[in-house]
């Protein structure tokens, strides 16, 4: 799965690759695309409450593409930086988050109860999934293993809306999301074995 998504990545970067030199000209900067792709998100959230759940799948798949693009511009022209990572990092959870908000939402105010809970589950182990991995690189370790990472979880809510299943999508996130937490989990907790490393909750937890 990893080694799919990596190929499939890098087809990606390899077609933002003409818009990403057009960038570097313009002297645009990264920050700045990584701001245009929340509010892209934010507007495709909009079009979600309003009833049109097939161009707020689209938008959102474009607001998606723009995180890409803000990296390979910061890697483009040499402008990488530590408050960089963060910045994009923060703004990925905030426009995931929104988005399930927005179908929780949804759910709730047609009474469906269960669409509700799973919505707000999967958006746990969305955070999870990408908390893992976070504390685990804190601690020196590379953990990007499991079913589900933030571009599928992409795909699966796009296509959710797109065709009308958004609760089979939010099933789906649900249980891939959870089984990744634990994949992950389990490969840390080996790793540190591995690597006689102190535990996790030996370390500093504060944050």
């Amino acid at each position: 799965m990893e080694n799919f998504r990596i190929q499939v990545e890098r087809l990606i970067r390899q077609a933002l690759g003409p818009v990403v030199q057009i960038l570097v000209r313009l002297q645009v900067s990264p920050n700045a695309v990584s701001v245009t792709g929340i509010l892209v998100t934010i507007g495709a959230v909009g079009l979600f409450v309003g009833g049109a759940p097939v161009a707020a799948g689209l938008i959102f798949l474009l607001g998606s593409l723009l995180d890409v693009l803000d990296g390979e511009l910061a890697r483009a022209s040499n402008r990488v930086t530590p408050f960089g990572a963060v910045f994009d990092s923060l703004l990925d959870r905030i426009s995931e988050g929104v988005l399930l908000i927005a179908i929780a939402w949804y759910f709730a105010d047609r009474g469906e109860v269960a669409g509700v809970v799973i919505t707000v589950a999967g958006m746990l182990g969305s955070v999870s999934t990408s908390y893992v991995r976070a504390r685990a690189e804190a601690v020196g370790m590379t953990c990007t293993v499991g079913w589900i990472t933030r571009p599928e979880r992409i795909i699966i809510l796009t296509l959710g809306m797109i065709f009308g299943q958004l609760f089979a999508a939010i099933v789906i996130l649900f249980v891939l999301a959870t089984l990744t937490v634990i994949q992950r989990t389990a490969h840390v907790h080996r790793m540190v074995r591995e690597q006689n490393l102190p535990s996790m909750d030996e370390t500093d937890s504060s944050h």
